[in-house]
């Protein structure tokens, strides 16, 4: 019996030394998933499909501890340059390129920015995009998202060549046409193209409800005027490309379904009420909340009859923090439509657009009118006090949260 009793004893022992160094590794080794793979950067990991954006961005503590290393060893221009998602253009004002060169390498070192969106312009063969994207992450120390606007329809920057990229039906033929289960279908085999190119991220879905048949700029881009329908097929359009590795982005809050004019061109408000934007405009954007979107796009648009400040949404902090992520729950990337549009270059200074953005709680900021000016905007304001390195931080840490939980590398083979 004794003898028993002293077998079990060193079985318990060693169930529990078992335990204590498991958790020892679980805990205290360095996450070795934020590594770049120059044959294919970045793919979004399919086992995090989850209930609640604020789930998806929850860290083991040794992840944790490593963003809260690199945030320690950034400097705070480098904080702010990742803030930034740019074109290609931007460099030197070329159009029309379709590889990197010394002089985009030395700018990405100088100004590591977040983000680069692909148009057509830089799209020609597969092959040329994958070295393309290859090229520009092989410099990046933090991964580049690599970003697409691939809708379908009109909205299409690579299915509309004949690279082996599906060139989708519009939203609203989608919708129409097809269920909602062969929707989500097209949207797998669409991220699995663009994934296999290099992207991503797609800003797609749109998200608006298209209740004015007048729209100048909406259109056939919604899946519908019912926005029970719109939740449904633009939830299942995301999730499609979350299963295929990219990243999905849901636009434009907070809604420019039923606006008169085009933000590209002009100002643009939606007088709506509060309890009509929840009751409609809202429904499609909290659906893809609740179902875990991770990145969201503010449009430029003015709800004069909601927000006294005068500011667009992708500008205001009543419409960005109080109604996106306070009431609807969204902590997520937030990403503004192109800053480069009239509704905002005409109006407001590119000195001061970035800092808008960030005062609103917004993260990324998308194609500024004048990149140099934006940056040195928000240096400048971080220099008088105006903004402190936190709030750079706290954005930082959400996008650097994205990149490394969301992100991993592929099974080679």
């Amino acid at each position: 019996m004794l003898k028993t009793k002293k077998n079990i004893s060193l079985i318990i022992i060693l169930f529990l030394l078992v335990g204590a160094f498991a958790l020892f590794i679980f805990w205290f080794c360095p996450s070795k998933s934020f590594a770049p793979s120059p044959r294919f950067p970045w793919r979004l990991s399919t086992n995090l499909s989850h209930e609640s954006t604020a789930t998806s961005l929850d860290l083991p503590s040794n992840t944790m501890s490593w963003i809260d290393k690199k945030l320690a060893t950034m400097t705070i221009e480098d904080k702010v340059a990742q803030l930034f998602m740019i074109d290609l253009y931007t460099v030197n004002n070329t159009p029309g390129l379709l590889s990197t060169s010394t002089e985009i390498e030395d700018f990405l070192s100088a100004y590591p920015v977040g983000g680069i969106i692909l148009f057509g312009e830089n799209i020609s063969t597969a092959t040329q995009t994958q070295q393309l994207i290859t090229d520009l992450q092989s410099t990046a120390d933090i991964p580049l998202f690599m970003s697409v606007d691939e809708e379908g329809g009109l909205v299409s920057r690579m299915g509309s060549k004949d690279i082996g990229v599906t060139h989708l039906p519009t939203a609203a033929k989608l919708a129409s046409n097809y269920s909602i289960g062969e929707a989500h279908a097209l949207a797998k085999t669409l991220g699995q193209q663009l994934a296999s190119i290099g992207i991503n991220m797609n800003f797609a879905p749109v998200l608006d409800v298209n209740t004015n048949p007048d729209n100048p700029v909406i259109g056939t881009r919604a899946f519908s005027s019912d926005p029970s329908i719109v939740g449904d097929y633009g939830t299942a359009f995301m999730k499609g490309l979350m299963e295929s590795y990219v990243l999905p982005v849901g636009k434009h809050f907070p809604g420019h379904g039923d606006t008169q004019t085009d933000t590209h061109l002009e100002v643009t408000s939606i007088d709506h009420s509060l309890d009509r934007l929840r009751s409609v405009e809202w429904l499609p954007f909290q659906q893809a909340i609740n179902d875990g979107i991770p990145v969201l796009m503010t449009g430029h648009i003015h709800t004069p009859n909601v927000s006294d400040d005068n500011l667009p949404a992708s500008l205001s902090k009543v419409m960005t923090t109080d109604y996106l992520r306070n009431e609807l729950g969204f902590d997520g990337v937030v990403v503004t439509d192109s800053l480069r549009m009239k509704a905002i270059s005409d109006t407001y200074p590119a000195s001061e657009v970035g800092v808008l953005v960030l005062e609103s709680g917004s993260d990324l900021i998308l194609l500024p009118d004048d990149f140099y000016e934006a940056y040195e905007g928000i240096i400048n304001a971080l220099a008088s006090g105006r903004m402190r390195e936190e709030r750079i931080d706290l954005s930082l840490r959400r996008i650097l949260t994205l990149k490394n939980t969301l992100m991993v590398q592929p099974e080679e083979g």
